[in-house]
């Protein structure tokens, strides 16, 4: 018979958080999104056109994924989807290379890497492009 796991041995497990570097350099905490989280995220790949996404469109969506993921997936430092603050960086003014990061690392951390597999291949291509720019 299988043991139950402990809250102790399931934190160290799976943790929460972890520390990755952007292209620019800076540092951010990342963390796993929640399930209300995933849901928007489902809602904005449900509204990509079926059968049609193209890297186009996928920067098109762009803007929206960065608003919906990085304020609840970056711990450290704070990210709002509003105005910027002493305590808060906002949405706006991280680095279109360092968004893209940002959000392939959350998904990743967050194990639902599946769904940046939907984003097209020349999509992947710039972002990785753009974020090493």
């Amino acid at each position: 018979m299988k043991r139950i796991t402990s809250p102790s041995e399931y934190r160290r497990k799976s943790p929460r958080t972890k520390v990755v570097e952007t292209p620019s350099g800076a540092v951010f905490k990342i963390r796993e999104i929640d399930i209300v989280t995933f849901g928007e995220l489902q809602k904005l790949y449900a509204r990509m056109p079926a059968g049609q996404v193209s890297a186009q469109n996928a920067v098109e969506y762009l803007p929206e994924l960065a608003r919906v993921l990085l304020p609840a997936g970056v711990e450290e430092p704070k990210i709002v989807a509003g105005e910027p603050s002493e305590d808060a960086l906002s949405v706006d003014e991280i680095r279109t290379g360092d968004k893209i990061a940002l959000i392939f690392e959350i998904m990743d951390f967050s194990g639902i890497s599946n769904l940046a597999e939907k984003l097209p291949k020349s999509f992947r291509r710039w972002a990785s492009r753009k974020a090493r720019s």
